[in-house]
């Protein structure tokens, strides 16, 4: 019987410990450098979906990007076309800058320093993609939402990318 209790206590142990590890907080910056920035080459020349599919359970943690800019250089068009796109991994779109940035001036190097906390993706584009600026009008749910969604991930998904840089806001 105490033979017994004890095999049962172990297999309680163990299975506790995978549990334990499997629930390990993953450090987001340094997986994206790892298994995104490092393997550039998988992406290089492939669609972003491809990209999306890579990122497992992160996919879930992609909160916000940055809209494409409406307005080109002081001339208002219908449709913008944007070569780079970035998305982060925690809420604050075009905000993000103001959240999350801290500026402090050092009194020793006489400049400004930043805290960063915040993993983004720093996506380039093959060619432009075209974003119709009506959708930030007519579409807020969808293409026009400020907050990353599954329907701004299926449309950007479909462009082909050049480059892939982890960065951190």
């Amino acid at each position: 019987m105490m033979i017994k209790s004890i095999i049962i206590v172990l297999l309680l142990v163990i299975i506790g410990t995978d549990n334990l590890k499997s629930q390990t907080p993953i450090d987001t910056l340094q997986w994206l450098k790892t298994n995104i920035e490092q393997k550039n080459y998988l992406f290089s020349g492939k669609p972003l979906s491809v990209l999306f599919d890579s990122l497992g359970n992160l996919k879930n943690a992609l909160a916000d990007y940055d809209a494409p800019i409406i307005d080109d250089n002081g001339q208002f068009s219908d449709t913008t076309h944007n070569a780079f796109l970035r998305i982060y991994f925690a809420p604050g779109s075009l905000f993000v800058f103001n959240k999350y940035h801290r500026h402090s001036y050092s009194p020793v190097t006489h400049r400004d320093t930043l805290n960063t906390h915040v993993p983004c993706l720093e996506i380039t584009f093959a060619s432009p993609v075209p974003f119709v600026t009506a959708w930030f009008d007519n579409d807020k749910e969808r293409l026009g939402s400020m907050k990353w969604n599954r329907y701004l991930r299926n449309y950007w998904g479909q462009f082909i990318v050049d480059s892939v840089i982890v960065g951190e806001y």
